[in-house]
Parts: C-alpha cells; structure tokens; sequence
C-alpha cells in the first residue's frame, strides 16, 4: 500500500489558541479558527486514519506571533511553549507525526540554541519560518546563521508566506485585503524565492533543503520570465542595469532539484505545471488542516495528485517518498 506524508498541518498549544481566537482579525474570520483539531491530535488522526495519511508535519503559521502577543508570552518562551507540544506529539504518537521547530528569527544566540534544542533534544525534524517578516525576506544575512546550523544539524527549513504582506491594500489600490488568499500569500511565496536565486541563497548552503508551500507559488511558471530578463541583462551595457542585475547572472533552470513546494490547494494542472518544471522529485503533499478543512484541504490535494498524469512511481514520490527524503526519516 503506497504510503502518505501530509508536509503542511498546523497544531497549536490550546492556551496559545484560545488567545489567538480573541484577536480583532480572529474574530471578525471566525470561520477559519473553529475546528478543535487546532488544539487537538486525536482529531488530526481522525482525519489522517479517513484519508489513508500515515504521518503529518506540524508546523506553527503566520498567527503564531499574533497568539503570543494575544496570550501575554513572550516570544522566547512561546516558542519553547510551542516546540514542547511538537515534542510531545512525536513522543506519544509514534510515526504519525513530525515536528518542526517554531524559531524567533531575530532572537540571535536564543533562536540558535532552542533550534539546537529542538532537533537534538526533542526530535523535531525541521525548522519553520515564513517567507518574510514584515517585508524581510528570508533571504537576507540576518537568517544565514539558521541555515549554517541546519546545515550542521542536517535538517530542512519550510518557508509558509505570510498571510498578508505589507502594502497589500495599496498594492491592488483595494480598501479590503481582497485577493489576501487567492493571490497575495503566493507573491509572498514567489518574491522568496525569486530572491533566494538571485542572491545566491542556494549557492551559499548548497546542503539545505527549502521547501515551500503551495508549489513555490507562481515559481513553476517564471522559468521563461527569468531566461528572458538574463538575455536582456547579458545584452545591456552594465551601467545600464547597475542596482539591476546581480551578476553572475542565474536563472531558476540553475536550481531545477532544490526549488520544493508541497502541493496546497493546488488542482491537476498545477501539479502537471510543477512536475514539468520543478520536477517530480520537488513536490511533497500539503493539506493545510485544519486551516483549511479536511474536505477542501488534503481531500482535495490527494484527490488532485490521483487525477494528475503522473506515473505510478512518480505517485509514489510525491505521496511520501520525497518527504522521507527531505526530513531524513529514515535516520
């Protein structure tokens, strides 16, 4: 029976939660924070054991600050709040879950060690940041000393884009945050990413996996876009493109095999897109519950993997194959 690794569900901390639910932007999408498996595991197995998944990766998300603040924690101490509970879910359900350790970017030396103590003491297989902080990219030298000690400690780094960018409403020339799901968290995403290539993220730790959610976003389609804009820099006088084009020029063909994205909410087509220019190896399931519901989450995302025209062995690597890679699960 072919196996099932879902890279993207969120847990969070019942106390954590509760003071999330009481925030103004909680509670005016009250919709999106009812479902007790938030707080509750027995109810992710539930949903697993109805879907055939036989493990899940836990990650926290963009509202994990906000739950801080809400909740009166300070950071340092949320986040080993929140990587006690990872722990304790992979001790008291063997195989079914994986934990990614929850890291206060900016804490220096503290963000260091809790990501050592994460990994080292608590078994935690990965390390969950977002794509940006307030308008940061991950990119920048400030997070090099993260990927330096993933990069020791042999684990990956998952990268979820913000739930909404700075400037989004100005951006659209929109009064709302309309379009915050449909389309801005992907910019968040691929802005990442495109950032990750042109300043040479992957180059400089060539032994760590970033993986991304929802396909690396718009990614899978700007390989043409990138050929395109190295010509014209190529071709340019450099006084013309100075403060332009980083050089040496890269294009996202340099990095087919390590741009990975799971496969979000994303239908057939997308996935087909993605395998063609990504590459089989690079897509992991992503299910998203239970912010988004079982049914319209990792329902949706398997039945959309079983559609796709993909042959069985390459099914078989995006169901759990690739994720047993990418987490070192067999170490």
């Amino acid at each position: 029976m072919v196996k099932v690794i879902d890279c993207h569900a969120h847990y969070f901390p019942f106390g954590l939660m509760e003071a999330y639910r009481s925030t103004p932007f909680a509670r005016s999408t009250s919709f999106l924070w009812n479902d007790p498996a938030y707080s509750d595991l027995d109810e992710h197995i539930k949903v697993m054991d109805r879907l055939g998944i036989d493990a899940e990766v836990l990650l926290p998300s963009s509202l994990l600050l906000d739950s801080f603040r809400a909740a009166g924690v300070a950071s340092e101490e949320g986040m080993r709040l929140v990587n006690d509970a990872y722990g304790e879910a992979v001790k008291s359900y063997p195989g079914r879950f994986i934990g990614a350790v929850a890291v206060d970017p900016f804490a220096g030396k503290a963000a260091l060690d809790e990501i050592d103590r994460g990994v080292t003491r608590l078994g935690l297989k990965a390390v969950s940041m977002m794509a940006s902080y307030d308008g940061l990219y991950i990119d920048d030298d400030k997070f090099w000393p993260i990927y330096k000690l993933a990069q020791e400690l042999r684990v990956p780094v998952t990268a979820h884009p913000v739930s909404l960018m700075p400037y989004w409403k100005e951006l659209q020339r929109a009064k709302t945050t309309m379009l915050r799901g449909e389309v801005c968290m992907l910019v968040d995403t691929t802005i990442c990413i495109g950032r990750f290539v042109r300043y040479g993220i992957y180059d400089r730790f060539p032994e760590v996996d970033f993986l991304f959610c929802q396909l690396g976003g718009m990614t899978p389609l700007l390989f043409g876009r990138f050929e395109l804009m190295n010509h014209l820099y190529a071709n340019a006088p450099r006084e013309a493109v100075a403060g332009e084009a980083v050089f040496p020029l890269k294009s996202l063909h340099d990095y087919k095999g390590r741009i990975l994205g799971d496969s979000h909410s994303m239908d057939r087509v997308a996935l087909e897109c993605a395998a063609e220019s990504l590459g089989t190896d690079c897509i992991v399931v992503g299910g998203d519950y239970p912010i988004s519901p079982w049914q319209a989450g990792p329902a949706y995302t398997l039945e959309e993997i079983s559609k796709a025209r993909f042959s069985a062995d390459d099914k078989k690597k995006i169901l759990a194959g690739n994720a047993a890679r990418i987490f070192n699960l067999d170490s």
